[in-house]
Protein backbone atom coordinates (compact mmCIF):
# COMPACT_ATOMS: atom_id res chain seq x y z
CA UNK A 1 0.00 0.00 0.00
CA UNK A 2 2.85 2.38 0.80
CA UNK A 3 4.49 1.64 -2.57
CA UNK A 4 1.19 2.23 -4.37
CA UNK A 5 0.66 5.55 -2.58
CA UNK A 6 4.23 6.65 -3.38
CA UNK A 7 3.81 5.81 -7.04
CA UNK A 8 0.49 7.64 -7.24
CA UNK A 9 2.11 10.70 -5.66
CA UNK A 10 4.98 10.66 -8.19
CA UNK A 11 2.54 10.38 -11.10
CA UNK A 12 0.50 13.29 -9.76
CA UNK A 13 3.58 15.47 -9.31
CA UNK A 14 4.79 14.64 -12.83
CA UNK A 15 1.40 15.58 -14.28
CA UNK A 16 1.36 18.88 -12.38
CA UNK A 17 4.90 19.66 -13.55
CA UNK A 18 3.96 18.93 -17.18
CA UNK A 19 0.88 21.15 -16.95
CA UNK A 20 2.98 23.93 -15.42
CA UNK A 21 5.63 23.70 -18.14
CA UNK A 22 2.99 23.73 -20.85
CA UNK A 23 1.34 26.80 -19.29
CA UNK A 24 4.67 28.64 -19.11
CA UNK A 25 5.42 27.76 -22.73
CA UNK A 26 2.04 29.11 -23.85
CA UNK A 27 2.54 32.34 -21.88
CA UNK A 28 6.07 32.78 -23.26
CA UNK A 29 4.87 32.26 -26.81
CA UNK A 30 2.08 34.78 -26.28
CA UNK A 31 4.58 37.37 -25.05
CA UNK A 32 6.82 36.73 -28.05
CA UNK A 33 3.88 37.18 -30.41
CA UNK A 34 3.03 40.45 -28.66
CA UNK A 35 6.60 41.72 -29.07
CA UNK A 36 6.64 40.69 -32.73
CA UNK A 37 3.39 42.55 -33.26
CA UNK A 38 4.80 45.70 -31.67
CA UNK A 39 8.03 45.54 -33.72
CA UNK A 40 6.12 44.86 -36.93
CA UNK A 41 3.82 47.80 -36.28
CA UNK A 42 6.81 50.05 -35.58
CA UNK A 43 8.65 48.98 -38.72
CA UNK A 44 5.46 49.29 -40.75
CA UNK A 45 5.09 52.85 -39.52
CA UNK A 46 8.73 53.57 -40.34
CA UNK A 47 8.31 52.18 -43.84
CA UNK A 48 5.24 54.35 -44.39
CA UNK A 49 7.16 57.39 -43.14
CA UNK A 50 10.13 56.70 -45.45
CA UNK A 51 7.77 56.22 -48.41
CA UNK A 52 6.11 59.55 -47.56
CA UNK A 53 9.52 61.25 -47.45
CA UNK A 54 10.53 59.74 -50.80
CA UNK A 55 7.32 60.99 -52.38
CA UNK A 56 7.76 64.52 -51.05
CA UNK A 57 11.43 64.73 -52.02
CA UNK A 58 10.67 63.58 -55.58
CA UNK A 59 8.00 66.27 -55.89
CA UNK A 60 10.14 69.07 -54.38
CA UNK A 61 13.75 68.25 -55.23
CA UNK A 62 15.16 71.71 -54.56
CA UNK A 63 13.23 72.35 -51.32
CA UNK A 64 14.56 69.70 -48.96
CA UNK A 65 14.39 72.13 -46.04
CA UNK A 66 10.59 72.21 -45.94
CA UNK A 67 10.36 68.41 -46.36
CA UNK A 68 12.63 67.81 -43.38
CA UNK A 69 10.91 70.44 -41.23
CA UNK A 70 7.46 69.01 -41.96
CA UNK A 71 8.48 65.51 -40.87
CA UNK A 72 11.21 66.43 -38.37
CA UNK A 73 9.36 65.10 -35.31
CA UNK A 74 8.30 61.84 -36.98
CA UNK A 75 11.81 61.21 -38.33
CA UNK A 76 13.37 61.73 -34.90
CA UNK A 77 10.81 59.53 -33.12
CA UNK A 78 11.29 56.64 -35.51
CA UNK A 79 15.03 56.98 -36.07
CA UNK A 80 15.76 53.60 -34.45
CA UNK A 81 13.18 51.78 -36.58
CA UNK A 82 14.38 53.54 -39.74
CA UNK A 83 17.99 52.67 -38.98
CA UNK A 84 17.02 49.05 -38.36
CA UNK A 85 15.12 48.97 -41.64
CA UNK A 86 18.08 50.49 -43.52
CA UNK A 87 20.53 48.04 -41.97
CA UNK A 88 18.30 45.07 -42.76
CA UNK A 89 18.27 46.03 -46.44
CA UNK A 90 21.95 46.84 -46.69
CA UNK A 91 24.44 44.25 -47.92
CA UNK A 92 27.93 45.11 -46.78
CA UNK A 93 29.82 42.21 -48.30
CA UNK A 94 32.92 43.38 -46.44
CA UNK A 95 34.19 39.87 -45.93
CA UNK A 96 33.67 38.82 -49.52
CA UNK A 97 34.87 42.01 -51.28
CA UNK A 98 38.46 43.08 -50.73
CA UNK A 99 37.93 46.52 -52.33
CA UNK A 100 36.77 48.99 -49.66
CA UNK A 101 35.38 51.36 -52.32
CA UNK A 102 32.85 48.71 -53.34
CA UNK A 103 32.33 47.10 -49.94
CA UNK A 104 31.42 50.39 -48.22
CA UNK A 105 30.16 52.39 -51.18
CA UNK A 106 26.75 53.26 -49.74
CA UNK A 107 28.22 54.08 -46.32
CA UNK A 108 30.82 56.46 -47.78
CA UNK A 109 28.23 58.17 -50.00
CA UNK A 110 25.82 58.69 -47.09
CA UNK A 111 28.58 59.91 -44.76
CA UNK A 112 29.77 62.46 -47.32
CA UNK A 113 26.27 63.82 -47.97
CA UNK A 114 25.68 63.95 -44.20
CA UNK A 115 28.85 66.03 -43.74
CA UNK A 116 27.74 68.46 -46.46
CA UNK A 117 24.21 68.76 -45.08
CA UNK A 118 25.36 69.48 -41.54
CA UNK A 119 28.50 71.45 -42.39
CA UNK A 120 30.61 69.16 -40.19
CA UNK A 121 32.45 67.38 -43.00
CA UNK A 122 33.99 64.15 -41.73
CA UNK A 123 33.40 65.06 -38.09
CA UNK A 124 29.91 63.57 -37.91
CA UNK A 125 29.29 60.41 -35.93
CA UNK A 126 28.36 58.49 -39.07
CA UNK A 127 31.52 59.62 -40.90
CA UNK A 128 33.77 58.60 -38.02
CA UNK A 129 32.18 55.16 -37.80
CA UNK A 130 32.52 54.71 -41.57
CA UNK A 131 36.20 55.68 -41.53
CA UNK A 132 36.86 53.21 -38.69
CA UNK A 133 35.18 50.39 -40.61
CA UNK A 134 37.01 51.20 -43.85
CA UNK A 135 40.42 51.43 -42.16
CA UNK A 136 39.83 48.19 -40.29
CA UNK A 137 38.74 46.48 -43.50
CA UNK A 138 41.50 47.76 -45.80
CA UNK A 139 44.35 47.41 -43.31
CA UNK A 140 45.82 50.79 -44.37
CA UNK A 141 44.93 54.35 -43.43
CA UNK A 142 42.42 55.81 -45.90
CA UNK A 143 42.25 59.62 -45.94
CA UNK A 144 39.16 61.79 -46.34
CA UNK A 145 40.51 62.91 -49.74
CA UNK A 146 40.16 59.32 -50.96
CA UNK A 147 36.57 59.31 -49.73
CA UNK A 148 35.75 62.55 -51.55
CA UNK A 149 37.20 61.23 -54.81
CA UNK A 150 35.21 58.02 -54.43
CA UNK A 151 31.94 59.88 -53.83
CA UNK A 152 32.51 62.18 -56.82
CA UNK A 153 33.24 59.19 -59.06
CA UNK A 154 30.18 57.30 -57.84
CA UNK A 155 27.84 60.24 -58.45
CA UNK A 156 29.27 60.84 -61.92
CA UNK A 157 28.81 57.15 -62.73
CA UNK A 158 25.20 57.18 -61.51
CA UNK A 159 24.47 60.24 -63.65
CA UNK A 160 25.88 58.42 -66.69
CA UNK A 161 23.63 55.43 -65.96
CA UNK A 162 20.58 57.73 -66.04
CA UNK A 163 21.46 59.20 -69.44
CA UNK A 164 19.95 58.05 -72.72
CA UNK A 165 21.35 60.47 -75.32
CA UNK A 166 24.80 61.31 -73.90
CA UNK A 167 26.28 57.78 -74.35
CA UNK A 168 25.65 58.13 -78.11
CA UNK A 169 28.39 60.74 -78.53
CA UNK A 170 32.15 60.78 -78.02
CA UNK A 171 33.37 62.58 -74.93
CA UNK A 172 36.55 64.67 -75.06
CA UNK A 173 38.41 65.47 -71.85
CA UNK A 174 39.63 69.08 -71.82
CA UNK A 175 42.38 70.74 -69.80
CA UNK A 176 41.07 74.30 -70.13
CA UNK A 177 37.76 76.13 -70.55
CA UNK A 178 38.27 76.35 -74.33
CA UNK A 179 40.27 74.14 -76.66
CA UNK A 180 40.95 74.23 -80.41
CA UNK A 181 40.39 70.98 -82.31
CA UNK A 182 41.96 70.73 -85.81
CA UNK A 183 39.67 69.32 -88.52
CA UNK A 184 40.82 67.76 -91.78
CA UNK A 185 38.08 67.85 -94.43
CA UNK A 186 37.48 64.99 -96.84
CA UNK A 187 39.99 64.81 -99.72
CA UNK A 188 39.24 65.02 -103.42
CA UNK A 189 40.70 62.89 -106.23
CA UNK A 190 44.33 61.98 -106.80
CA UNK A 191 45.70 62.44 -110.34
CA UNK A 192 46.28 59.86 -113.04
CA UNK A 193 49.25 60.86 -115.23
CA UNK A 194 51.55 59.30 -117.85
CA UNK A 195 54.42 61.55 -116.80
CA UNK A 196 56.90 60.84 -114.04
CA UNK A 197 55.96 64.15 -112.44
CA UNK A 198 52.39 65.12 -111.49
CA UNK A 199 51.01 68.25 -113.12
CA UNK A 200 50.30 69.90 -109.77
CA UNK A 201 53.38 72.11 -109.51
CA UNK A 202 51.97 74.28 -106.73
CA UNK A 203 53.40 73.81 -103.22
CA UNK A 204 49.93 72.63 -102.25
CA UNK A 205 50.35 69.52 -104.39
CA UNK A 206 47.54 68.04 -106.44
CA UNK A 207 45.20 66.98 -103.61
CA UNK A 208 42.14 69.16 -103.10
CA UNK A 209 39.12 69.16 -100.85
CA UNK A 210 36.13 67.04 -101.69
CA UNK A 211 33.84 69.06 -103.92
CA UNK A 212 36.56 71.05 -105.65
CA UNK A 213 36.64 70.77 -109.45
CA UNK A 214 39.16 68.32 -110.88
CA UNK A 215 40.48 70.59 -113.65
CA UNK A 216 44.26 70.66 -113.20
CA UNK A 217 44.22 73.81 -111.09
CA UNK A 218 45.14 72.79 -107.55
CA UNK A 219 44.68 74.90 -104.44
CA UNK A 220 45.30 72.12 -101.90
CA UNK A 221 43.46 71.07 -98.75
CA UNK A 222 42.70 73.75 -96.19
CA UNK A 223 42.94 72.60 -92.59
CA UNK A 224 40.03 73.91 -90.52
CA UNK A 225 39.41 74.03 -86.78
CA UNK A 226 36.61 73.91 -84.22
CA UNK A 227 36.73 75.65 -80.87
CA UNK A 228 35.44 73.44 -78.07
CA UNK A 229 33.99 75.11 -74.99
CA UNK A 230 32.01 74.04 -71.94
CA UNK A 231 29.21 75.46 -69.82
CA UNK A 232 28.62 74.92 -66.12
CA UNK A 233 25.62 72.86 -64.98
CA UNK A 234 24.58 73.50 -61.35
CA UNK A 235 21.94 72.02 -59.05
CA UNK A 236 21.26 73.25 -55.52
CA UNK A 237 19.07 72.31 -52.57
CA UNK A 238 18.62 73.73 -49.08
CA UNK A 239 18.50 72.42 -45.49
CA UNK A 240 17.79 74.37 -42.31
CA UNK A 241 20.74 74.93 -39.98
CA UNK A 242 18.88 73.44 -36.99
CA UNK A 243 18.20 70.12 -38.70
CA UNK A 244 19.55 67.26 -36.60
CA UNK A 245 21.62 64.37 -37.92
CA UNK A 246 18.94 61.88 -36.91
CA UNK A 247 16.36 63.70 -39.04
CA UNK A 248 18.66 63.87 -42.07
CA UNK A 249 19.85 60.26 -41.91
CA UNK A 250 16.76 58.62 -43.50
CA UNK A 251 16.77 60.96 -46.50
CA UNK A 252 20.51 60.85 -47.33
CA UNK A 253 19.99 58.44 -50.29
CA UNK A 254 17.10 60.62 -51.49
CA UNK A 255 19.25 63.79 -51.48
CA UNK A 256 21.91 62.01 -53.51
CA UNK A 257 19.36 60.54 -55.91
CA UNK A 258 17.80 63.98 -56.44
CA UNK A 259 21.20 65.43 -57.37
CA UNK A 260 21.84 62.61 -59.82
CA UNK A 261 18.42 62.81 -61.43
CA UNK A 262 18.39 66.61 -61.80
CA UNK A 263 21.79 66.64 -63.55
CA UNK A 264 20.78 63.76 -65.83
CA UNK A 265 17.58 65.53 -66.89
CA UNK A 266 19.46 68.79 -67.49
CA UNK A 267 22.04 67.12 -69.72
CA UNK A 268 19.44 65.21 -71.73
CA UNK A 269 17.26 68.27 -72.34
CA UNK A 270 20.25 70.37 -73.39
CA UNK A 271 21.55 67.71 -75.80
CA UNK A 272 18.17 67.52 -77.49
CA UNK A 273 16.73 71.05 -77.19
CA UNK A 274 19.59 73.23 -75.95
CA UNK A 275 19.27 76.93 -76.93
CA UNK A 276 15.86 76.25 -78.51
CA UNK A 277 12.42 77.62 -77.71
CA UNK A 278 11.13 74.10 -76.97
CA UNK A 279 13.85 73.46 -74.39
CA UNK A 280 13.64 74.30 -70.69
CA UNK A 281 16.70 76.61 -70.94
CA UNK A 282 15.25 78.83 -73.66
CA UNK A 283 17.17 80.69 -76.36
CA UNK A 284 19.29 83.02 -74.22
CA UNK A 285 22.42 80.92 -74.65
CA UNK A 286 22.37 79.61 -71.08
CA UNK A 287 22.84 76.09 -72.44
CA UNK A 288 24.85 74.85 -75.40
CA UNK A 289 23.09 74.23 -78.72
CA UNK A 290 21.25 70.92 -78.94
CA UNK A 291 20.55 68.63 -81.88
CA UNK A 292 17.30 70.33 -82.91
CA UNK A 293 18.98 73.76 -82.89
CA UNK A 294 22.02 72.62 -84.89
CA UNK A 295 19.79 70.84 -87.44
CA UNK A 296 18.28 74.23 -88.34
CA UNK A 297 16.68 74.12 -91.77
CA UNK A 298 17.44 70.40 -92.16
CA UNK A 299 13.92 69.37 -91.26
CA UNK A 300 10.79 67.85 -92.73
CA UNK A 301 7.46 69.30 -91.66
CA UNK A 302 4.61 66.85 -91.96
CA UNK A 303 1.74 67.52 -94.33
CA UNK A 304 -0.63 65.44 -92.21
CA UNK A 305 -2.86 67.18 -89.67
CA UNK A 306 -1.53 67.02 -86.13
CA UNK A 307 -4.51 65.03 -84.85
CA UNK A 308 -3.93 62.33 -87.48
CA UNK A 309 -0.12 62.20 -87.36
CA UNK A 310 1.43 58.74 -86.86
CA UNK A 311 5.13 58.04 -87.19
CA UNK A 312 6.12 55.20 -89.53
CA UNK A 313 9.36 53.48 -90.46
CA UNK A 314 9.22 54.99 -93.95
CA UNK A 315 9.19 58.51 -92.45
CA UNK A 316 12.35 57.72 -90.50
CA UNK A 317 13.97 56.28 -93.62
CA UNK A 318 13.06 59.43 -95.57
CA UNK A 319 14.78 61.56 -92.89
CA UNK A 320 17.89 59.43 -93.20
CA UNK A 321 17.80 59.77 -97.00
CA UNK A 322 17.82 63.57 -96.70
CA UNK A 323 21.01 63.40 -94.62
CA UNK A 324 22.99 62.68 -97.81
CA UNK A 325 26.39 61.09 -97.23
CA UNK A 326 25.85 61.27 -93.45
CA UNK A 327 23.05 58.72 -93.78
CA UNK A 328 24.90 56.18 -95.94
CA UNK A 329 26.01 53.88 -93.09
CA UNK A 330 22.93 52.71 -91.13
CA UNK A 331 25.03 51.81 -88.06
CA UNK A 332 26.15 55.44 -87.68
CA UNK A 333 22.58 56.77 -87.74
CA UNK A 334 20.39 56.91 -84.61
CA UNK A 335 16.68 57.78 -84.59
CA UNK A 336 15.42 59.64 -81.50
CA UNK A 337 11.61 59.80 -81.09
CA UNK A 338 9.18 61.03 -78.45
CA UNK A 339 7.00 58.66 -76.44
CA UNK A 340 3.79 59.45 -78.34
CA UNK A 341 5.24 58.61 -81.75
CA UNK A 342 7.00 55.58 -80.26
CA UNK A 343 3.62 53.96 -79.63
CA UNK A 344 2.46 54.98 -83.11
CA UNK A 345 5.62 53.42 -84.53
CA UNK A 346 4.82 50.14 -82.78
CA UNK A 347 1.63 49.85 -84.82
CA UNK A 348 3.53 50.23 -88.11
CA UNK A 349 3.79 46.94 -89.98
CA UNK A 350 7.26 47.71 -91.33
CA UNK A 351 8.62 48.35 -87.84
CA UNK A 352 7.09 45.11 -86.57
CA UNK A 353 8.66 43.06 -89.37
CA UNK A 354 11.51 41.20 -87.76
CA UNK A 355 13.41 41.11 -91.05
CA UNK A 356 13.56 44.91 -91.02
CA UNK A 357 14.14 45.27 -87.29
CA UNK A 358 17.15 42.95 -87.36
CA UNK A 359 19.02 42.10 -84.18
CA UNK A 360 16.84 43.12 -81.22
CA UNK A 361 19.58 42.79 -78.59
CA UNK A 362 19.34 46.12 -76.77
CA UNK A 363 22.72 47.72 -76.03
CA UNK A 364 21.70 51.33 -75.31
CA UNK A 365 19.42 52.90 -72.71
CA UNK A 366 16.03 53.60 -74.23
CA UNK A 367 16.61 51.48 -77.35
CA UNK A 368 13.36 50.00 -78.66
CA UNK A 369 14.42 48.37 -81.92
CA UNK A 370 15.84 49.10 -85.36
CA UNK A 371 14.58 50.52 -88.64
CA UNK A 372 16.48 49.36 -91.73
CA UNK A 373 19.65 48.77 -89.69
CA UNK A 374 19.52 52.01 -87.65
CA UNK A 375 18.65 51.94 -83.96
CA UNK A 376 15.58 53.72 -82.56
CA UNK A 377 15.71 55.36 -79.11
CA UNK A 378 12.82 56.88 -77.21
CA UNK A 379 13.47 60.05 -75.16
CA UNK A 380 11.04 61.80 -72.79
CA UNK A 381 12.65 65.26 -73.05
CA UNK A 382 10.76 66.28 -76.19
CA UNK A 383 8.28 69.12 -75.92
CA UNK A 384 4.71 67.93 -75.42
CA UNK A 385 3.21 67.00 -78.82
CA UNK A 386 1.45 70.01 -80.35
CA UNK A 387 1.04 71.83 -83.63
CA UNK A 388 4.42 72.83 -85.10
CA UNK A 389 6.50 70.97 -82.47
CA UNK A 390 9.34 68.54 -83.24
CA UNK A 391 8.77 64.86 -82.52
CA UNK A 392 11.70 62.88 -84.01
CA UNK A 393 15.13 63.22 -85.59
CA UNK A 394 17.85 61.22 -87.32
CA UNK A 395 21.44 61.94 -86.37
CA UNK A 396 24.88 60.69 -87.37
CA UNK A 397 26.55 60.51 -83.97
CA UNK A 398 30.10 60.55 -85.35
CA UNK A 399 29.83 64.23 -86.24
CA UNK A 400 29.14 65.35 -82.66
CA UNK A 401 31.32 65.39 -79.55
CA UNK A 402 30.86 66.28 -75.87
CA UNK A 403 33.80 68.20 -74.36
CA UNK A 404 34.14 67.86 -70.57
CA UNK A 405 36.40 69.94 -68.36
CA UNK A 406 36.09 67.99 -65.11
CA UNK A 407 33.87 65.60 -63.20
CA UNK A 408 31.04 66.29 -60.77
CA UNK A 409 31.86 68.40 -57.71
CA UNK A 410 29.61 68.63 -54.63
CA UNK A 411 30.05 71.51 -52.21
CA UNK A 412 28.10 73.12 -49.38
CA UNK A 413 27.98 76.59 -47.86
CA UNK A 414 26.10 78.31 -45.08
CA UNK A 415 23.83 81.30 -45.72
CA UNK A 416 23.81 83.37 -42.56
CA UNK A 417 20.97 85.69 -43.59
CA UNK A 418 18.67 82.80 -44.50
CA UNK A 419 19.85 80.51 -41.68
CA UNK A 420 20.20 77.53 -43.96
CA UNK A 421 22.83 75.41 -45.67
CA UNK A 422 22.95 75.07 -49.45
CA UNK A 423 24.17 71.93 -51.25
CA UNK A 424 25.60 72.60 -54.72
CA UNK A 425 26.56 70.00 -57.33
CA UNK A 426 28.27 71.23 -60.50
CA UNK A 427 30.06 70.02 -63.61
CA UNK A 428 31.34 71.60 -66.85
CA UNK A 429 30.48 70.07 -70.22
CA UNK A 430 29.53 71.08 -73.76
CA UNK A 431 28.24 69.78 -77.07
CA UNK A 432 29.21 70.68 -80.64
CA UNK A 433 29.45 69.34 -84.19
CA UNK A 434 32.78 68.69 -85.88
CA UNK A 435 31.78 69.64 -89.43
CA UNK A 436 29.75 72.82 -89.22
CA UNK A 437 26.61 73.41 -91.32
CA UNK A 438 26.38 69.73 -92.29
CA UNK A 439 23.35 67.52 -92.84
CA UNK A 440 24.36 65.12 -90.06
CA UNK A 441 21.07 65.78 -88.25
CA UNK A 442 17.57 65.91 -89.74
CA UNK A 443 14.43 66.62 -87.69
CA UNK A 444 10.75 65.75 -88.17
CA UNK A 445 8.14 68.36 -87.24
CA UNK A 446 4.38 68.28 -86.78
CA UNK A 447 2.27 70.21 -89.28
CA UNK A 448 1.75 73.87 -88.43
CA UNK A 449 -1.64 75.46 -87.88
Amino acid sequence: MQQAEQKAKEVSEAEEKAVKLETEAVEKEAKQDEVKTIVTAGLSGAEKLVNDVEKRVSERQGDLESVVNELKTELSDKKDEINAMRESKRVFGDRQNSDWQKAFQSDVDDAWVMGLATGKGWNTKMAQETMEKVNAHSGVAVSSADFEQTVSTNIERDIQLELVLAPLFREIQMTSATQILPIMPDAGYAEFTANQVASGSSPHGNLEERGDTYDGTYSGIDLTERTLSTKKLISQSYLGNETEEDAILPILPLIRESIVRSHARGIENALLLGNHADGVYGTSGAAFEGLVTMAGANKTQSGTAFASESLTASMLLNARKKMGKWGMNPRDVIYIVNSTEYFNLLSDAEFQDVNLVGNMATKLNGEIGEVFGSRVIVCDEWKAPAVGKFFALAVNTKNFVMPRLRGVTIESDYEVANQRRVLVASQRLGFTDLIDASTACHTLQYKGS
